[in-house]
């Protein structure tokens, strides 16, 4: 290891809160044992007590690589005080210049497409700057609103969804909002999550939609958009064996999306592969007409697990969260309960969000879905609607009624 490797090293293993604030990456270190040792960090996400704690979990964890690790030049490092946002940006940068090297002898053994991608990529991550971080001076900010003020805006900036929703929600989504649905297995949730979806289109066709279906495939989702605008019934579109009528009904439906920007995606299931996606589809919609939705969080798997599903689940909260604001875009999260709230066959409450901790702190909204009626086989179900939480906005519940046989949600 080089000095900064080996000083940074020594700040995590005696500094253990760090490991929260400093986004140090395994693939930084050009020791294999090193690697491994981040990657205990990461795991034990802070919890061990000072360099010896450390050195003995890691051992228990892989006596072997663990012998490997000489600690006399890290501790001898910490004798020197380096600015800590220095030596992190130092081996960001020494990391993404080796990667861009490697890239480019790829690309010059092979030029082809993959290649050429890849050194693109890594050229833009080496051209990143760390210290890039822009702020607006609040005294700046008032002038803008008093120089603006008295001159109303055409629209409130909200996506206007189904009316109902709006109103549950003062007025529709906002950008930089996480707004997390969540419910017991086959209450609707991905059926309301759709109807908002129809409803967004149909206030502004020129919204950029995206569904990142972790659970259903393409197909499955397609149906369910069939069966909720032509109200032909989803055993029908199921089995393709609509009548006359309703082939009618069926190709109007489609009609109705052409045009639309509405992508359903079926094969990003890491957090890296939904965060990258966003970005280039946020980018390619005009500001304020863009938004995610996610189904669902369970599913969504971490970049680097720790093996806790605890702290995954925190930390893919908290990056939605965080690239929300960044992109000043709403993103809909659904999230299952605990089995707990399922037997206790009662309203849900923010603690009932499975793998709860962070769910609820990063969220600006929760709306929870419940049955309200025990008739499972009805044609016509009872769902409450309720906004248990809402940073910017009133606590408010509606009772609809969901018909399966059309996934149409609606209010009595």
């Amino acid at each position: 290891m080089n000095s900064s490797e080996n000083w940074l090293i020594g700040q995590l293993a005696t500094k253990p809160r760090l490991i929260h604030s400093v986004p140090v990456k395994p693939e930084w270190f050009g020791d294999s044992a090193v690697r491994e040792l981040v990657r205990l960090m990461i795991k034990l996400d802070g919890d061990w007590i000072g360099e010896m704690d450390l050195a003995q979990k890691f051992e228990r964890e892989n006596k072997v690589v663990a012998k490997s690790i000489d600690w006399r030049p890290i501790d001898e490092s910490q004798l020197v005080r380096y600015p800590l946002g220095s030596v992190v940006r130092t081996l960001q940068k020494q990391y993404a210049t080796a990667q861009a090297q490697k890239a480019a002898a790829d690309f010059a053994r092979n030029p082809d497409e993959k290649n050429a991608t890849n050194l693109l990529k890594a050229f833009e991550e080496m051209g990143k700057d760390g210290n890039a971080i822009k702020g607006d001076q609040l005294s700046q900010l008032m002038h803008d609103y008093v120089a603006e003020m008295g001159k109303p805006n055409s629209t409130d900036g909200m996506i206007k969804t189904m009316p109902k929703v709006n109103e549950l929600l003062g007025g529709g989504l906002s950008g930089g909002q996480l707004i997390i649905i969540g419910a017991r297995p086959s209450t609707g949730k991905s059926a309301f999550v759709i109807n908002m979806m129809d409803g967004i289109q149909r206030n502004s066709t020129e919204m950029v939609i995206d569904l990142y279906s972790l659970e259903m495939a393409n197909k499955e989702t397609r149906n369910r958009f069939i069966s909720l605008t032509s109200r032909v019934p989803m055993r029908v579109i199921k089995r393709n064996i609509p009548d006359s009528d309703q082939q009618q009904k069926v190709v109007k439906a489609a009609e109705e999306f052409d045009g639309s920007n509405i992508k359903i995606v079926e094969d990003a299931k890491r957090l890296g592969q939904i965060t990258q996606s966003i970005r280039a589809r946020a980018a390619s919609a005009q500001k304020g007409h863009y938004v995610a939705f996610i189904d669902y969080l369970g599913l969504i798997e971490p970049d680097q697990p720790t093996g806790n599903r605890y702290q995954d689940v925190t930390h893919i909260t908290r990056a939605l969260k965080v690239l929300a604001n960044e992109l000043d875009v709403p993103i809909v999260l659904l999230s299952q309960l605990n089995r707990d709230n399922a037997r206790n066959n009662r309203s849900p409450e923010l603690y009932d969000l499975r793998d709860s901790g962070s769910i609820e702190q990063d969220a600006n909204v929760v709306i929870f879905l419940y049955r309200t009626d025990d008739e499972e086989d009805a044609s016509t179900r009872q769902v409450m609607v309720r906004v248990a939480k809402n940073r910017d906005g009133e606590l408010k519940s509606m009772q609809f009624e969901f018909l399966p046989a059309t996934m149409l949600f609606k209010v009595p």
